[in-house]
């Protein structure tokens, strides 16, 4: 009889306990989710503070019938490998429409002359203007998602012939 006492008062708490907790759970279900101003996670590691302040803007959009080009000026202070990789794929997501290309660079100048080069017809106009503006592009080119494989070259132009540029000027 004892045993059956605790039993019952042991099931009593248990199912109080229950409908206490499935009234405080649905009080807040329906509860629109709300989400930090703070920060926003990216990756395990790496945690970029949301501002009211885009961290990318747009700097140019150049389609084909099967790829797209974009260029973009990146607003982060953490230029690591990692968080570059991350935001060239966080931007494809939300951009891109086929297939593309995204340029990452951290300096509107630099954004500006590799568009110049694009448009050079001549091989003469080319190196000419490798010779002048080839290093300051390569330093502010941060990073650079292919579409064929989605690999993230960083800093894809501190090359050999950057290097062999490099040494001239010293």
């Amino acid at each position: 009889m004892k045993i059956l006492k605790i039993g019952c008062i042991s099931f009593f708490v248990i199912a109080l306990i229950t409908v206490i907790l499935s009234f405080n759970y649905g009080k807040y279900e329906n509860e629109p989710k709300r989400e930090t101003k703070q920060t926003q996670a990216v990756d395990a590691q790496v945690v970029i503070p949301t501002t009211a302040f885009p961290i990318y803007e747009k700097l140019s959009h150049e389609k084909s019938e099967t790829t797209e080009n974009f260029s973009f000026l990146v607003k982060v202070e953490d230029k690591s490998a990692k968080n570059l990789k991350r935001l060239a794929l966080e931007i494809k997501s939300k951009e891109c429409k086929m297939s593309c290309n995204i340029s990452l660079f951290d300096d509107r100048r630099a954004a500006e002359l590799d568009g110049e080069y694009k448009r050079l017809n001549t091989i003469e106009e080319q190196n000419g203007w490798k010779e002048r503006n080839y290093i300051y592009v390569a330093d502010h080119l941060a990073g650079f998602l292919e579409f064929s494989s989605e690999t993230f070259s960083y800093y894809p132009y501190r090359d050999w012939y950057y290097e062999e540029l490099k040494a001239k000027q010293q």
